[in-house]
Formats: C-alpha cells, structure tokens, sequence
C-alpha cells in the first residue's frame, strides 16, 4: 500500500518584503517552480532566462498565480556581461533594502528525471518515498509533477531535484543522495556523478 503524500502547504506570506530571487532558467522546470513559490509567498521576484519567448509566458503565470508584477531580463549565466546586467536590473529594484539571508553551505542538486528522458517521456507514473524524503535532512523540490487523486505522478521530464547541504561538497553530496535513496518511480534516472569535480578539489 503506497503512503499518500503529504498536501501541499498553501502560501502563507512567508516571504512577504523579505527577498528577491534571481532564478536562471526560470523559464520552466524546477527554476520556474522555485520562483512561483518564492513569489506566492510573498517574495519580491526577478527571473532570468536565456529563451525570451519560454522567459515572458513564466513571468505571465507567475503574475497571473499572484496578482503582482513579475520583472524579467533575457540572461544567459554562462556570459558575464549578462549576468553583471541582471543584478544591476535587480538593485535598481531596491534590493539594497531587503534582507537577504546567505548561507556559507555547499549545496549539491540530484535531478531526478522520468524514463524516456530526453526523448518521449514517461508521464503519469507514480511517485513513492515522498513523505519519507521529507523526514530526512534537505530538500525536495518539484518541477515535473502533478496531483492525481492521493497520489503524486510524473508530469514533465526533469521530475524532481534532491538538495542536500553541508559543510562541505562531499557532506552535501551524501545529504543528497540520501534524498534520492527513499524516493522512487517506474523509471526514474539519474546521475551518480554530481560534484564529483569539486570534491576531488576540497
């Protein structure tokens, strides 16, 4: 018998005034889910993508889902005269006023993709391991996946992304695997090999 996951929390304002959040590829995927929720609850929000088409329709539902203005910059992070222009645009918005917390950590992301991925993608396959992931030191964040009933399904490519933190890259790399251990679907993929580089430079 399956564990039905546990009801998504609904925005509370957590954020309001407190934060704003430069997003690269939040144009779709876990980079869009983040900022939508970042801005849902409450965040002052800027996001970034390379794709001005796929960059505008994200900024239009993230201000459709809450009711404010969404600013967006065409950014490809891999350019640093980009990414020097996207954070002007961000303080001439005011983020010199905000807050903005920063943790020291390492952080490693796991992507947790469908079967078929790139190609035809398998949709609709029930996850597992979500209730028991959410024991566990880290973090879960959805990209790909919808309600079905009392279940938790596939719904796009990149499904899920397991964030571990540590004080180092190995600790963070073990907290996010960990992660990946107790979740499961038909077919999922990923890749064993994340941060491998940086560790072997600590």
């Amino acid at each position: 018998m399956s564990i039905p996951p546990p009801d998504y929390p609904k925005p509370r304002g957590l954020l309001l005034g407190k934060r704003v959040l430069f997003t690269a590829a939040a144009g779709t995927g876990i980079g869009f889910a983040a900022a939508k929720r970042f801005a849902e609850e409450g965040a002052r929000v800027l996001i970034s993508d390379m794709h001005p088409k796929r960059l505008a329709e994200a900024a239009a539902k993230i201000s459709e889902a809450t009711g404010t203005s969404t600013p967006s910059r065409v950014c490809d992070v891999t350019q640093e005269k980009d990414v020097r222009e996207l954070v002007d645009a961000a303080l001439a918005g005011g983020l010199a006023d905000i807050d903005v917390d920063w943790d020291p950590r390492a952080a490693v992301g796991v992507v947790l993709a469908a079967g078929g991925y790139p190609d035809t993608v398998r949709k609709g396959e029930a996850i597992h391991g979500l209730v028991a992931a959410a024991q566990l030191p880290g973090k879960v964040f959805h990209a790909g996946t919808e309600r079905r009933g009392d279940e938790v399904v596939v719904s796009g490519g990149r499904v899920l992304c397991a964030v571990g933190l540590g004080e180092t890259v190995r600790a963070a790399q073990s907290e996010a695997y960990a992660l990946v251990s107790v979740i499961g679907f038909e077919g999922m993929q990923f890749r064993r090999d994340i941060g491998y580089r940086a560790i072997e430079r600590e």
